[in-house]
């Protein structure tokens, strides 16, 4: 008999015994739409580790803690004080969001202090304000990865009703 025809055989057998006995074959194992969803936005919004930044540094541990301690050697030139007081540095961590160039007033956590060290670099380097923003986002979206899936989740669920559906899939999971 042909190996083939007894493959075929057994396979037939396997599903009539699943579907008799009430039990489907799962279908379609893998991601559901809603987690292809999250993962297509996680891709476009979330630095990956290691990625280059443009100006040096890599998205990694690394990179954060040359921030951090660039924040303790820089200053803010004098000429680029407003566009350091104009910069949002919101984190989910705390409810900071202006810096100061009046170092004392400005939020302690090592957070915000890497940010602090990026905006004062890249002002030094002459970076106009709206791409410094940028920078510091990019930065937040790394460090936050979970909180900034969650809140582009929110913003673009009101959007477009797919991704208002994945967002429900996904809390109903625990996963967003």
């Amino acid at each position: 008999m042909d190996l083939r025809l007894i493959a075929v055989a057994i396979v037939s057998l396997a599903l009539g015994f699943l579907l008799a006995s009430g039990l489907r074959p799962e279908v379609g194992v893998g991601p559901s739409e809603a987690e292809r969803i999250l993962e297509r936005l996680r891709r476009e919004i979330i630095p990956e580790e290691g990625s280059p930044t443009g100006y040096g540094i890599a998205f990694s541990e690394a990179g954060y803690q040359t921030l951090v301690a660039k924040n303790r050697t820089l200053s803010v030139p004098p000429e680029r004080a407003d566009d350091f007081e104009g910069l949002d540095m919101s984190l989910p961590c705390c409810p900071f969001q202006s810096p100061s160039v009046d170092e004392a007033k400005n939020c302690p956590c090592e957070h915000h202090q890497a940010l602090y060290g990026l905006a004062k670099w890249l002002l030094q380097e002459d970076y106009p304000a709206d791409r410094v923003q940028e920078e510091v986002a990019r930065w937040s979206r790394y460090l936050f990865p979970k909180e900034a899936l969650r809140a582009e989740m929110e913003r673009r669920a009101k959007l477009d009703p797919a991704v208002e559906a994945a967002l429900e899939e996904l809390k109903a999971k625990g996963k967003c």
